[in-house]
């Protein structure tokens, strides 16, 4: 997930537009970019996550984890 620039606003909409289920409270994003880091710090249901200080505990303490398709692949390469 990329933002354009830090908004609160706009990741929460992001977040939305992803439809994902009232159940899930807890939103851990991987990425590398500063604006998605800055834009969640404010949300108190919302994680931002660099992929380099990404633990288990973390992927297991969230109800959903959202990460782009490079990411997942530097992640299998990691484990290989």
């Amino acid at each position: 997930m990329k933002m354009d620039a830090i908004s609160t606003k706009n990741l929460i909409k992001a977040i939305e537009d992803l439809k994902l289920k009232k159940e899930f409270k807890k939103v851990l994003i991987v990425t590398n970019d500063a604006n998605t880091f800055l834009s969640g710090r404010n949300v108190s249901t919302v994680s931002v996550q660099k992929l380099s200080g990404l633990s288990v505990e973390q992927v297991v303490h969230h109800d959903v984890v959202v990460i782009s398709k490079e990411d997942v692949k530097t992640l299998e390469g990691l484990v290989k």
